[in-house]
């Protein structure tokens, strides 16, 4: 590809396709992957806001408000 581009290749040899979420039961992770959760702990931890033990911690928060629905 040229430099600066982003594509998308297929999967090739050993390489295994995961979507956000797995392995996760689908209720939940579909969730995870349309709220955005596992970008927006990243963005928490990057944007020097929060310690990367506390975005996971409040991740799981957001994971127990998605299994109470």
């Amino acid at each position: 590809p040229p430099p600066g581009g982003q594509y998308n290749y297929p999967v090739r040899g050993d390489e295994k396709l995961i979507v956000a979420g797995w392995p996760a039961k689908q209720e939940y992770g579909v969730q995870i992957y349309y709220k955005w959760l596992l970008p927006t702990m990243v963005g928490k931890v990057t944007s020097g806001g929060m310690a990367p033990k506390d975005a996971m911690k409040w991740a799981a928060k957001e994971l127990e408000g998605y299994k109470r629905g």
